[in-house]
């Protein structure tokens, strides 16, 4: 069994891939440990999979890759097929992160120094392609970012981190029932679902894992223009809002969840009543207030919306990897 596995998530990635490859040539791997790098393609429809070959083959990385397959579209699959690998700690990067030369390093070091820790987090700055709008910083929890400091932190109520530079502990994955995953996550080029990370931290922290932020792991955040518009933020954190229905669901179970239900619906409805009320006119040309007012919407009618739905999707886990290349060391 390896000491660690990377495993890159790509669709329609091509642009990335240059990048990609330009911090693996320097990311530095703890001497006498195996580690191994996965890009999991989950269905891309342009030259990802080539351009992986094509680094693969002229980069010559002292470290072992592979490329593999999911034809099941959803983030939610890519992360199950990264479970399946065998690695005493599986990380987890999306193709549009930029890891720190010691990103590896401070991951393992940390596995050993936390040993109760189930997952741990990257501390996530941002790389803007343009210049941002303005209170883009309110929305950098909806966006992948995160930063709370230099000190560790140990995520110990309801509120839990997303994760798109992460590290899983093996031991801590193996067991979960994959079967009760409500989540999908981004569906190609779709992001009406989000949060599958989350709801992930929330059946780890069930079983008795501890959820970490390192701020040692530091990773960039790539954010181009496309995605800094404001129909892209507005629906991204309607998703958001919308998928916290199920994430209660996943968190409390269901009974619990729904005897507690009319509290959770009247709590939504006052927070977004508050929030409309102090929204001012002027607040239009803030980003971050307006998501805010969009997430608090989607979260009180997303109670409704999904209220006879058992789940946004019935997923498995995978049986079996295809393999596009295999490049040893």
């Amino acid at each position: 069994m390896k000491n660690i596995s990377l495993v890159i998530r790509t669709f329609n990635s091509e642009r990335y891939i240059p990048g990609i490859f330009a911090y693996l040539g320097h990311l530095k791997t703890p001497p006498n440990l195996e580690c191994e790098i996965v890009f999991i393609d989950n269905n891309s429809q342009d030259k990802t999979v080539a351009e992986i070959k094509k680094y693969v083959d002229s980069s010559k990385l002292p470290t072992p890759i592979d490329v593999v397959l999911e034809s099941q579209q959803g983030a939610l699959f890519t992360r199950l097929r990264g479970f399946s690998r065998d690695a005493h700690l599986i990380a987890f990067a999306d193709a549009d992160i930029v890891l720190d030369e010691d990103w590896l390093i401070e991951a393992i070091a940390f596995g050993e120094n936390y040993k109760n820790a189930g997952a741990w987090v990257s501390r996530t700055t941002a790389i803007y392609e343009g210049a941002p709008p303005q209170g883009i910083e309110g929305v950098g929890k909806f966006i992948g970012l995160l930063d709370l400091g230099e000190e560790t932190y140990q995520y110990e109520t309801n509120v839990l981190p997303g994760g798109c530079a992460c590290v899983y502990r093996k031991a801590a994955v193996s067991k979960l029932d994959s079967s009760k995953f409500m989540v999908l996550g981004p569906q190609g080029r779709s992001i009406k679902s989000k949060g599958e990370d989350i709801e992930q931290f929330i059946h780890i922290k069930k079983r008795g894992w501890e959820i970490w932020y390192n701020p040692k792991m530091r990773a960039s955040h790539y954010l181009s223009l496309d995605r800094l518009q404001k129909d892209y933020l507005l629906s991204l954190t309607h998703s958001i809002g919308n998928s916290r229905f199920f994430l209660r669901q996943a968190r409390y179970g269901k009974i619990l969840f729904y005897f507690l239900f009319p509290a959770l619906v009247l709590s939504d409805f006052k927070k977004w009543v508050s929030c409309i009320v102090k929204f001012k006119k002027k607040d239009k040309s803030d980003i971050g207030k307006e998501c805010d007012k969009k997430y608090l919407e989607a979260t009180f009618w997303g109670n409704f919306a999904n209220l006879f739905k058992k789940t946004q999707t019935p997923p498995c886990r995978p049986k079996s990897e295809k393999k596009q290349s295999n490049s040893p060391s």
